[in-house]
């Protein structure tokens, strides 16, 4: 458990660098909460819906709910632009 939780903070980290540089510490401090309360409510939906629809259903839109996030930021919010490398210089 701890291995996956310093994974997912370390991957957290360059991600939330990446989209929002110049705000690093509210960036990632936004990430991880957002991390956090999917932590704490996401167990307890599943078990909701579980328990009303089935597991099958729960199963289905808990694959859903990410890949639909993905189609939706995809073109729209993400963009890679290449980095610019400094000639090094003479020495």
């Amino acid at each position: 458990m701890g291995v996956h939780v310093m994974m997912t903070s370390a991957i957290l980290a360059f991600w939330s660098e990446q989209l929002f540089p110049f705000l690093l510490s509210l960036s990632f401090t936004a990430a991880l909460l957002a991390m956090a309360a999917g932590s704490v409510v996401g167990p307890d939906l599943a078990g909701i819906m579980s328990d009303t629809f089935g597991a099958k259903a729960m199963f289905l839109s808990a694959a859903a709910l990410p890949t639909i996030t993905t189609i939706l930021l995809r073109d729209r919010h993400i963009r890679e632009v290449p980095g610019r490398v400094k000639a090094a210089e003479p020495t």
